[in-house]
C-alpha cells in the first residue's frame, strides 16, 4: 500500500516538534552535557512514551522513520555546542532469540544475548544520486540487498551515460547473537 506523501511529512513535522518539546522539558541539561562532552543522550521509553503516545508507537513500528524525525528535532536545537546521538532503552518487551519471526523485520525490538562475533565498522551505501547526461536531472537510486543500479531511464528518454553525483553512506556493523546460556541450558 502507498504511503501518502503529504500525510508522512505531516506526521513527521509533528513528530520533530514534538520530540523537540520532550528534549526542552525533560532533557535540556543532559542534552547539553551530552554536546559537550560528545557522548549519547539516553531516553527511556517510558519516558518517551507517556510524553507522546504516538512518538513510542512509531518507534515501535517505524524506528527508521521515527530516528530520521529525532535527527532532524536534534539538529533543529539551537545553542548545542556540538551533534548528539540520541539512544533508547527500557522497551516494553524483551523478544527472545528463538521467538524472531518474519514479523519483526523492521520494528523496534529488544532482545536479550551473547555477542559472538563482530564484524568491523564497514560504510554501506544506501543511496546514489545519478544525473542524467541529456537534460541534467538527479535520478535516486536506493540499495536493494547491498546493490546499487544505474538507473534504467531517465524521464526525458535518456538510457545511457548517467553519472554518479553523490553517495549517501551509513556505517554499517554485522553481530552474530547467541542466547543466553541460562536460557538454552535446558532445551535439549
Amino acid at each position: 500500500m502507498p504511503r501518502d506523501a503529504a500525510h508522512d511529512e505531516g506526521k513527521r513535522t509533528e513528530l520533530v516538534a514534538r520530540f523537540k518539546e520532550l528534549l526542552h522539558k525533560k532533557y535540556k541539561k543532559e542534552l547539553n552535557k551530552a554536546a559537550l562532552e560528545e557522548t549519547a543522550l539516553v531516553i527511556g521509553f517510558p519516558v518517551l512514551s507517556k510524553f507522546s503516545y504516538e512518538l513510542g508507537e512509531s518507534l515501535l513500528n517505524e524506528p527508521d522513520f521515527v530516528f530520521d524525525v529525532v535527527k532532524e528535532a536534534v539538529e533543529a536545537v539551537e545553542g548545542l555546542p556540538g551533534p548528539v546521538t540520541i539512544r533508547f532503552m527500557g522497551l516494553p518487551e524483551l523478544t527472545s532469540i528463538r521467538d524472531l519471526r518474519a514479523k519483526h523485520l523492521g520494528k523496534f525490538i529488544c532482545v536479550e544475548g551473547t555477542v559472538r562475533r563482530a564484524s568491523e565498522i564497514r560504510p554501506e551505501i544506501k543511496k546514489v544520486l545519478w544525473e542524467c547526461p541529456e537534460c541534467g536531472d538527479i535520478i535516486e537510486a536506493y540499495s536493494e540487498v547491498g546493490m546499487i543500479r544505474k538507473p534504467f531511464a531517465c524521464n526525458c528518454g535518456n538510457r545511457t551515460g548517467f553519472r554518479k553525483k553523490h553517495s549517501v553512506l551509513v556505517d554499517t556493523r554485522w553481530i552474530t547473537i547467541e542466547e543466553p546460556f541460562e536460557l538454552t541450558e535446558g532445551d535439549r
